[in-house]
């Protein structure tokens, strides 16, 4: 063990700290970091003294430590024997390296114990947790604790500030039904992100459900119809997986959750993104989407990612069923979900509205509510807008009651359908009542119209049907 502790280091460090307590100010001192327990119980009494603004010089140290029933005469003896140094920090790093080094060696003995208890999957996820651990010494705090006058004002930043708001550094959540444009709006999201610093950031996709080819399609046609830019200024600055989704925890019937080192393996491969998007969540969760314990633990995993190193998360989940009512979130399950997040977009289908124009109504279009706003994205967005998530404005057929009063602009490439009569049971074989009458029209068919109209009548003449002059 002669190679995990430095007794001579422990000893200059302590006697230069109680000959010159100035020196406090340059170093940050854990009683953690020393190896033997009277060195310990003697920086616990320095930083008790320090707090209370009282000497440390070696009687209070001593009716300190005598206070606390811990004061070991050979020691101090020893201590103040040691010749002090003004070059204290070369000394602190040795003994925090040599601190590292003790918690490896008790960390892959108990990692040896857990072997004898536990499978190798659930081993192995400790291992990578306790790597992580290891890798950041802060994450071996529980907190901490920093002073109000050290800290500096910060403002909240926004990435595609200028069209869908979504705060940096934190969990986004997009809630849609199925076939509302999720995945449109997450790819415009990638593509206005890079635009927004001269094309050189990356961006990561996650879109489980969609093949790659069908995504790139898809991006490709934002570029040119919508953001209307060259897709090749985008195209490598965008990386993108269609690979199937695994769980990233298990948990326990106790609640406990168990993170898989799946988990770990995910944030190694992700560490060049500044932005990722997840599509959907619901394909890494598999606990009980509805409990929140579950949904808080799994959360919690990816709040924190992105709050050490700086990742800005984007998840695609679903909107429950049924209407709106008032101001109430639709994204389905366990509350946890939106709780852990700091902004939440829900994507609607707008509905034309009755007698409306139907020349004018855009389907292309998505009505966007902002549900949850932490950080105040509706100064740039407000709480609702109607934004283009697709690139094109999918033909329209118009249907009329009445035939004899058509809006001007209706008179040309469209069909008439005029209100059916309801269906009546008849002994006659199909087609033996139904008579088609060809009366003269000012409304021609475009001629895909009218490559519809003989494909019809083809399938129906095939079925039986007669056509007289």
């Amino acid at each position: 063990m002669d190679n995990y502790f430095n007794l001579a280091m422990e000893q200059t460090l302590l006697s230069s700290i109680i000959f010159d307590p100035s020196l406090l100010q340059k170093i940050k001192l854990d009683p953690e970091n020393f190896y033997f327990a009277t060195h310990q119980n003697i920086v616990k009494a320095i930083l008790s003294l320090q707090i209370f603004n009282k000497p440390i010089d070696e009687d209070f140290l001593a009716n300190e430590l005598r206070r606390n029933k811990v004061f070991d005469e050979s020691t101090m003896l020893a201590i103040l024997s040691a010749n002090p140094t003004t070059n204290i920090e070369h000394y602190l790093l040795t003994i925090k390296k040599l601190a590292k080094k003790r918690e490896i060696l008790q960390s892959i003995i108990n990692l040896k114990q857990l072997s004898e208890e536990v499978e190798g999957d659930e081993l192995l996820s400790a291992f990578e947790s306790t790597a992580e651990k290891l890798r950041n010494d802060e994450s071996l705090d529980a907190f901490t604790i920093n002073s109000m006058q050290d800290i500096s004002n910060e403002e909240p930043e926004f990435l595609c500030k200028n069209w869908l708001p979504i705060p940096k550094k934190t969990i986004t959540l997009f809630s849609a039904g199925g076939g509302t444009g999720k995945t449109y709006a997450a790819l415009q999201i990638a593509l206005r992100y890079i635009s927004e610093k001269e094309y050189t950031k990356k961006v990561f996709l996650w879109l489980s459900e969609d093949p790659a080819g069908i995504s790139k399609q898809r991006a490709q046609d934002i570029c040119n119809n919508v953001i209307k830019d060259p897709f090749h200024k985008y195209i490598n600055l965008i990386d993108i997986s269609d690979s199937q989704t695994f769980p990233l925890m298990t948990f326990k019937s106790s609640g406990e959750a168990i993170v898989k080192p799946e988990f770990y393996q995910m944030k190694n491969k992700l560490k060049e993104y500044e932005l990722i998007i997840i599509d959907p969540l619901i394909g890494f969760f598999t606990g009980d989407e509805n409990n929140n314990a579950h949904a808080r633990q799994f959360m919690q995993l990816f709040t924190q990612w992105a709050a050490k190193e700086g990742k800005t998360i984007i998840f695609i989940h679903h909107s429950s069923k049924g209407n709106r009512v008032g101001n109430e979130s639709k994204t389905r399950g366990a509350s946890a979900f939106v709780d852990a997040v700091r902004a939440v977009y829900e994507f609607e289908k707008i509905k034309p509205k009755e007698n409306s124009d139907m020349d004018t109504f855009d389907e292309s279009l998505r009505r966007v509510l902002l549900t949850k706003d932490n950080y105040g994205a509706h100064q740039f967005f407000g709480y609702q807008q109607d934004i283009k998530l697709f690139p094109s404005k999918p033909l329209k057929v118009v249907n009329y009651t009445e035939t004899k009063q058509l809006p001007e602009n209706t008179k040309k490439n469209r069909f008439i359908k005029e209100k059916a009569s309801p269906s009546r049971k008849s002994d006659q074989p199909l087609g033996a009542r139904i008579r088609i009458v060809d009366i003269p029209s000012e409304i021609e068919p475009t001629p895909e119209e009218q490559v519809i109209i003989d494909k019809k009548i083809k399938a129906a003449t095939a079925a039986g049907l007669k056509f007289e002059d």
